[in-house]
């Protein structure tokens, strides 16, 4: 995964979301066409290693994950069609361990998360 993740350690655990287009058929009130969804990929990854110094120059904002031969396939397909970011766990957190917990968060949202909010209108200022 590539970006800055200088306050990550080894031995960390994260989360690693993506976000990725998608085409939706549309229904249920979503229009069709490709929209960015943004989701858990894997909800719970130990960081083995950070790369970094001279021997890995290649490597900046790079971080080497544990995970099964099939799990690091797909991270490794992931990345070639998604933004991934790594997301700092608590230690030994037990919470939201499978992936299909978290949703998935799309255009429409954020649209919903200000339906039922009333607009504030800001006062004109007087000129003195």
């Amino acid at each position: 995964m590539g970006g800055r993740h200088s306050i990550l350690q080894s031995g960390d655990e994260v989360a690693i979301v993506g976000t990725f287009k998608l085409d939706f058929k549309g229904g249920a009130g979503v229009p069709p066409g490709k929209k960015d969804v943004t989701m858990v990929l894997f909800p719970k990854v130990r960081v083995l290693e950070i790369p970094s110094g001279k021997r890995d120059q290649n490597m900046d904002g790079v971080i080497i994950v544990l995970l099964p031969p099939q799990q690091a396939q797909a991270l490794i397909a992931a990345s070639r069609v998604a933004e991934l970011t790594p997301v700092l766990r608590r230690t030994n957190d037990p919470t939201a361990l499978n992936r299909m917990d978290a949703g998935m968060v799309t255009p429409e949202t954020f649209s919903s998360m200000v339906d039922d909010l009333e607009v504030v209108n800001i006062p004109k200022t007087s000129k003195k």
